[in-house]
Formats: structure tokens, sequence, C-alpha cells
């Protein structure tokens, strides 16, 4: 099973459980609270979501070249989770879908900040040999976390549902931003570990180079695909609201999450005993069936094995990636290749999300053309990643 895990991962992994059972308290209801709540189109949800991602794929980028500058790890991630654990209390005072779109992306200006020194730090920390396991704990973590998010805005819905419906969703909001901002003193307990940071030429001359190792080209191509098809899980939980009352949709995206926890360290094992390849291509097979069944044969029994294949899928891309970029490069480009994935696949939630929100209110077509083009996306993913190697 390898060697035990280090200081800062187990760290890491309590950090991320605590953000993660806020985040997901409250990013499952923000769909209805601007369809049903505020009144406004879906269209709000796709730009929300591809703003979230866009944002989060240039700060990732900002933070890679940041540490690789400075070398000062440990400040960006206090500072990344701290900004993003007090800014999530705002939602509880948001009056319309601008300032929901407006609290979303800063909250990811946090994230963006936050992950590369993260995983640098969890590259840097563990052996090689333990990476998948190291990766794969702190997702295991992050997704226990989204278990707990839940079930807290289940009893809070539930509570007070005999009142306002979005008085209830207020309250819900303003207590799922506890257990993030109990996490800000965890982040100063975070060792940083000195690297072999390069500090020499541009910040284009280091990507030039990163992107001229060829086992990185074809992690990276992979990434772009994968998550240009990849939408964001807010359309699978509108779409299960057309089947399911809109209070008990939490606990349906509970199977997203439990499938999440459970998958993501044995995702890890996998990957370091039979290679990220096959268990990569498993990952797409899954994402493939759940938008068929989403799109296009919706029912509640289909919609909880929908979300459960679904998390399965969203644990090996959180988890397989990371894996294969330290495996592609040196120690000293660390910071830059993961900055580069991460900055760029974000990107690519951008054009996913818009054009997902966009399909999903074309009256002609609806949320089966939304599905259609993960299904399509998933397809052509899995043909790049069994595309042949240069030598």
């Amino acid at each position: 099973m390898g060697d035990k895990l280090g200081r800062n991962t187990k760290l890491f992994g309590a950090i991320s459980l605590l953000n993660d059972s806020t985040s997901e308290a409250i990013v499952p209801l923000l769909p209805f609270f601007i369809t049903v709540i505020l009144n406004e189109s879906e269209i709000y949800v796709g730009i929300m979501e591809s703003l979230a991602v866009a944002t989060m794929g240039i700060f990732s980028l900002v933070s890679s070249f940041y540490i690789r500058k400075f070398g000062e790890k440990k400040k960006a991630i206090i500072a990344g989770y701290s900004f993003s654990s007090l800014i999530k209390t705002l939602f509880a005072f948001a009056v319309n879908a601008p300032q929901v779109v407006a609290i979303r992306f800063l909250d990811r200006v946090g994230k963006g900040v936050r992950d590369i020194p993260r995983d640098t730090l969890i590259a840097l920390g563990e052996k090689k040999e333990n990476l998948g396991r190291a990766y794969g704990f702190r997702q295991a973590m992050d997704s226990a976390g989204a278990i707990i998010g839940p079930l807290i805005a289940s009893a809070v819905l539930y509570i007070f549902v005999n009142g306002s419906i979005e008085d209830a969703y207020r309250t819900t909001f303003f207590i799922a931003a506890i257990p993030a901002i109990l996490s800000i003193p965890l982040t100063f307990m975070i060792r940083d570990i000195a690297s072999k940071l390069r500090t020499e030429g541009g910040n284009i001359d280091e990507i030039k180079k990163v992107l001229s190792f060829e086992r990185y080209k074809k992690v990276f191509s992979f990434g772009l695909v994968v998550f240009l098809a990849h939408f964001s899980v807010a359309f699978f939980i509108l779409r299960a609201g057309e089947f399911v009352n809109i209070i008990y949709v939490p606990l349906l995206y509970l199977f997203y999450n439990i499938a999440y926890t459970l998958a993501s360290y044995p995702v890890g094992g996998m990957a370091d005993r039979f290679g990220t390849k096959i268990v990569g291509l498993g990952g797409l097979v899954l994402y493939f069936v759940s938008c068929l069944l989403f799109g296009y044969y919706p029912s509640l029994v289909a919609l909880v094995a929908g979300f459960t294949l679904l998390g399965v899928f969203k644990s090996v891309i959180e988890t397989i990636p990371r894996k294969m970029i330290v495996e592609s490069v040196e120690e000293e480009y660390y910071p830059t290749s993961i900055g580069i994935y991460q900055g760029f696949t974000n990107l690519m939630g951008l054009p996913s999300n818009l054009i997902a929100g966009i399909l999903y209110g074309v009256v002609f077509l609806g949320a089966p053309s939304t599905f259609a083009f993960g299904i399509l996306g998933s397809i052509g993913a899995s043909v790049l990643i069994l595309w042949p190697s240069r030598k």
C-alpha cells in the first residue's frame, strides 16, 4: 500500500473536507436560487459556471508564476483559502443573478490562487510511487466534505421550509459558510517545502519548455478535450430538478458525492498499479453513460445511477491527470506544469458551460442536446487517450 502519507497531505485533506462541506451545501442550490427564487434564465447558470472555471484557470496561471518567482507557496495557500471562505457568506445577501455570478467569480479567484501551491506541496512532500494515493486521499477528503454539505443544506431547508423558501435558501447559505471559515487556522499549520524552482528566463520561455515535453503535451491535449466536454454538474442538478422536488435534490446529489468520495482513493491506487491510461479511459466510459441517462432516459433510478457514475468519473479526472503531470516533467517544472494544465483546462469550461447553457435553453433542443454534447466530447477524449505516443 506504499508509505504513510505526509503531514501536509493530511492537513490538506482536513482543509478540503471543511471547505467542500461549505461549497457543496451552497453550489447545488445556486441553479435553483437563480432560476426559481430569482426567476432568471438558465443562461445565467451557464454564465456563472463559465466565469467560475475561467477565473480558476486564469488565477491558476497567475499563482503558478507567483510561486515560481517567489517560492512562497504557503502564503498563496493561506490567502486563497481565507478569501474564498469569507466571500461565500455573501451568497446569503445576493438579490439578483448578476450578484450571484459576481460572488461565485470572487470565490473562484481564491480557489485558483490556492490549488497550484497546494498540489505542488503534495508533490514535493510525497514519494513518486505514492503520489496517486496522496492525491486520491486529498480528493477523497474533499468529496467527503461534499457528502456533509448536501446533508447540511437538506437539514436547514427542511427546518425552514415552512416559512419563505427564499429565506430558507438564504439561511442555508449563511450557515453553510461556517465550516470553510473554521478551516482558515489549519492553513497556517502547513509546512512550506523548498524546491528546485526555475527563476531565470521569462514566463513564456518556461511555458514553451514545459510544452516541449512529449508526454506532457499528450496529458495537456487530453485535458483540454475532457474539460471542453465536461460541463458543470449544475446542469445535471437542473435536469434532476425536472423530476424531483428541488428541496430533495441535494439528497439525490449525495449519490454523486458519495461515489466521488469512495472512488477517489482507490482510483489513485489503481493508477499507481495499472497505469493512468486504463483508469482514464474507464472514467470516460462512465461519463458517456451518465450523459446518456440524464439526456435520454431520465427517471429516478436513472438519475441515481447517473449521479453515481458521474461521481466516479469526477474522481478520475481530478486525480489521474495530476499523477500524469508530475510523471512527465522534472521537479523544477512542477509549479509551471501544474499551473498550465489547471489554467488552460479550467479555461475550457468557459465555452463548455456557455454551450451547455445555450443548448439547455433552446426550445426545440433543450436538455437532451446539452448531454449529447457531453457524449460526443467523451468519445473524442477516448480516441485521444488511446492515440499512440511518440517514441
